[in-house]
C-alpha cells in the first residue's frame, strides 16, 4: 500500500532497500517520477504495481520490516488477509517483523455504528437499534479480532510472538478509536520477568498508579480500563440494548494518560485491548526502563477457525448508496408515479414458520439515513428545509434531498 509516498519519504532514506508496491498503477507511475528527481534515492527503492498476494519476483528472506498500512480494511475476506500475510512472513530475513497497521476491530463495530445512529437521529427514537443492526449487518469494509493473530497462528509459520496495540494519539477519532496495529515477530523467544497483575478498580485511578510506579521494581499488568476514548459509543450501545449504564465512564482512562505516567517514572507502557471485550475495555503492561516488557496482549479464545474472527464484507460499501442507485435505475425505466416510494435493504427476508415471507416483520423505511444532509446557504432555504423536515417527520433535510424519495408523496405535499 504504498499509495502516495508518505511512509516511503520518511524511510526511504534511512534504509539500504525500500521496497513498494500498490495496487494502483497509476500510484506507483507517480512515485517513480518523484523518486527520479530526488537526490540519494535512485537505486535504492524499487517499486511495482501488483494487489497483495501477488509477491511473485519479490526476493524471500530479505526484508527486515514489511509495512501493510491501512489496507486490510478493503481486503475481500479473512482469508485473503491471513494469505496475505503468511506471504510476507516468507519474505522477512530472519528475526524480522511485518507491520499490520490501521486494523479495524470487529467487536467495536456495534458501539461505533451505536454514536453514529445516535447522533443522527432524535432522542428515543425507536428506529436506532434497528439502524444500529442494520449497519453492522451490511458492514462493506474488512473487520478483525485481535484474536484472530493468536488463534490461527498457524497460518503464519515462523511468527514467535504477536504484539496488538492501541493505537496512539491525544485526539478522540475513528482512527484512535476503533483501530490498532499489529507487530507480527519472527525473532526467538526470550523469557521476560513475570508482571504483578492488578485490576483498574483497585489502582485508585491514574493518582494510585503513580504512587504505585515509584514504589514497584517489577513490571505490573493493568486489567479491565474502562476506555475514556469510547465512554460515549458505549453508553449509546448499552441505552440501546438494555437501557442506561450507570456506570458508563466510572473509572475510565484515556491510553495516553498511562503512557505519560509511565514516563513520567521512567517507565514504559504497552497498550492492548482486553480480550473478549465488546466496550473496548484495555489492558495494559507498564515495565522499568531496561527491562523487557512481557507480551501485553493475551487472548481471549484459541479456536483456529478464521470466520469466527472477522466479518464478510459486504460486496459494496454503502446501503444507501445502493439503494439511490436502484432508484436512479428505476427511474431510468418507470414513469415517476410508477416508482416506489422506498427501497428498503435487507440482510435476510424474515420468515413465518410455514416458510412463507412475514409481511408484517418487514422493516418500515429508514428515510433518516436517506437524507443527505447538505446545508442550508441562506436563511431562506433554512426556513424550507426545516418545513420539508417537519412534513415529512425527520430530523433534518439537506437542500439535495428529493423529497418523493423520503418518503414524500401527494397528500403530504399538501401540508
Amino acid at each position: 500500500g504504498a499509495g502516495s509516498g508518505l511512509l516511503l519519504s520518511r524511510i526511504a532514506p534511512r534504509v539500504e532497500a525500500y521496497w513498494g508496491t500498490d495496487l494502483s498503477e497509476e500510484a506507483i507511475r507517480t512515485l517513480r517520477g518523484q523518486v527520479a528527481g530526488t537526490p540519494g534515492l535512485a537505486g535504492r527503492v524499487e517499486l511495482s504495481a501488483r494487489p497483495a498476494d501477488d509477491v511473485d519476483g519479490l526476493p524471500a528472506g530479505f526484508f527486515d520490516t514489511i509495512v501493510i498500512n491501512s489496507v486490510a480494511q478493503y481486503f475481500p475476506g479473512v482469508d485473503y488477509l491471513l494469505d496475505v500475510l503468511g506471504k510476507a512472513v516468507g519474505l522477512l530475513a530472519p528475526g524480522g517483523s511485518v507491520f499490520l497497521g490501521d486494523v479495524r476491530h470487529l467487536r467495536l463495530l456495534a458501539a461505533l455504528r451505536a454514536g453514529i445512529e445516535t447522533h443522527r437521529r432524535p432522542s428515543g427514537d425507536p428506529a436506532t437499534a434497528e439502524a444500529v443492526r442494520r449497519a453492522v449487518q451490511w458492514e462493506g469494509e474488512l473487520l478483525v479480532d485481535p484474536d484472530l493473530f493468536t488463534a490461527c497462528r498457524a497460518a503464519l509459520p515462523g511468527v514467535t510472538t504477536v504484539d496488538v496495540r492501541v493505537k496512539r494519539g491525544r485526539f478522540h477519532n475513528e482512527l484512535t478509536r476503533y483501530r490498532y496495529d499489529v507487530v507480527l515477530r519472527t525473532t526467538a523467544p526470550v523469557d521476560t520477568p513475570p508482571a504483578d497483575e492488578r485490576p483498574w478498580h483497585t489502582v485508585g485511578g491514574l493518582t494510585g498508579l503513580a504512587e504505585q510506579l515509584a514504589a514497584a521494581t517489577a513490571p505490573i499488568r493493568l486489567t479491565g480500563l474502562p476506555n475514556a476514548r469510547l465512554t460515549d459509543d458505549v453508553a449509546a450501545l448499552h441505552a440501546l440494548e438494555a437501557g442506561p449504564d450507570p456506570a458508563s465512564g466510572r473509572l475510565a482512562v484515556d491510553p495516553e494518560n498511562l503512557h505519560r505516567i509511565a514516563g513520567e517514572h521512567g517507565w514504559q507502557a504497552e497498550v492492548t485491548w482486553a480480550a473478549n471485550a465488546r466496550d473496548g475495555r484495555l489492558d495494559a503492561v507498564l515495565t522499568p526502563a531496561g527491562v523487557r516488557p512481557p507480551q501485553a496482549y493475551r487472548a481471549g479464545d484459541t479456536e483456529p477457525d478464521p470466520a469466527r474472527y472477522a466479518n464478510r464484507p459486504v460486496p459494496f460499501r454503502d446501503a444507501n448508496a445502493l439503494m439511490t442507485a436502484v432508484r436512479a435505475y428505476a427511474r431510468s425505466w418507470l414513469p415517476d408515479y410508477m416508482v416506489p416510494s422506498a427501497f428498503v435493504p435487507l440482510d435476510r427476508l424474515p420468515m413465518t414458520t410455514a416458510g412463507k415471507l412475514d409481511r408484517a416483520a418487514l422493516p418500515a423505511p429508514d428515510f433518516a439515513a436517506l437524507t443527505t444532509g447538505g446545508a442550508a446557504r441562506d436563511a431562506r432555504e433554512e426556513v424550507l428545509c426545516a418545513l420539508y423536515a417537519e412534513v415529512l417527520g425527520l430530523p433534518e433535510v439537506g437542500v439535495d434531498d428529493v423529497f418523493f424519495a423520503l418518503g414524500g408523496d401527494s397528500i403530504v405535499s399538501i401540508q
